[in-house]
C-alpha cells in the first residue's frame, strides 16, 4: 500500500462562523493540559475548602472542649458550694438542736422548781390549815365545855327555880286547900 492513492482531503462543510468557534472552544478545553489544570485547580479548591472546614471543625472542637471544661469546673464549683452549704445547714441544725435541748432542760428545771415551790406552798397551806383546824377544834372544845358548864348552871338554876316554884305552888295549893277546907 505503498502506492496508495492519496485520499483527497475532505473539505469541511461550510458551517456558520459561530459553530466553529463553539467547537473550537470545546476543543481547547478538552486538551489534556487544560483538563489537568482545571482538575488541579478544582482539587486545590476542594483541598482548601476541606482544610478550612477542618480548621473550623478543629476550632469548634476546641470551643466544645473549652465549654465542657468550663461547665465541668462550674459544676465542680457548684457541687463544692452545695457541700459547703449543706455543712453550714448541718452545723446550724446541730446548733439549733443543742440550743433547743438546753432550752428544754432549762424549762424542765424551771418547771421542777415551780413544782417544788407549789408543793412547798401546798404543804405550808396544809400545815396552816391543820393548825387552824386544831385551833378551831380547841375553840370548839372550849366552847362546848363552856356551853356544857352554862347548861349545867342553867340546869341548876332551872332546878332551883323549879324547886322554888314547886314550893310556891305547894304553898299556894296548901293555901287553897286550906281555904277550901275552911269553907
Amino acid at each position: 500500500m505503498a502506492s496508495s492513492t492519496p485520499t483527497p482531503k475532505v473539505e469541511p462543510q461550510t458551517q456558520s462562523p459561530g459553530a466553529s468557534v463553539q467547537r473550537s472552544w470545546w476543543r481547547e478545553w478538552l486538551k489534556p493540559i487544560v483538563v489537568v489544570a482545571v482538575i488541579t485547580v478544582l482539587v486545590g479548591v476542594v483541598t482548601l475548602a476541606v482544610n478550612i472546614e477542618m480548621g473550623a471543625f478543629q476550632s469548634l472542637r476546641a470551643d466544645i472542649r473549652d465549654g465542657n471544661a468550663r461547665l465541668s469546673e462550674e459544676i465542680r464549683a457548684s457541687e463544692a458550694r452545695q457541700r459547703e452549704d449543706l455543712r453550714e445547714v448541718k452545723a446550724e441544725l446541730k446548733a439549733t438542736d443543742a440550743r433547743l435541748s438546753e432550752e428544754i432542760k432549762a424549762s424542765e428545771a424551771r418547771q421542777r422548781e415551780d413544782l417544788r415551790e407549789v408543793r412547798a406552798e401546798l404543804k405550808a397551806d396544809n400545815q396552816a390549815l391543820g393548825k387552824r383546824l386544831d385551833e378551831t377544834k380547841a375553840e370548839l372544845k372550849a366552847d362546848i365545855q363552856t356551853l356544857g358548864k352554862r347548861l349545867d348552871e342553867t340546869k341548876a338554876e332551872l332546878k332551883a327555880d323549879n324547886q322554888a316554884l314547886g314550893k310556891r305552888l305547894d304553898r299556894v295549893l296548901d293555901g287553897l286547900l286550906s281555904s277550901r277546907s275552911d269553907q
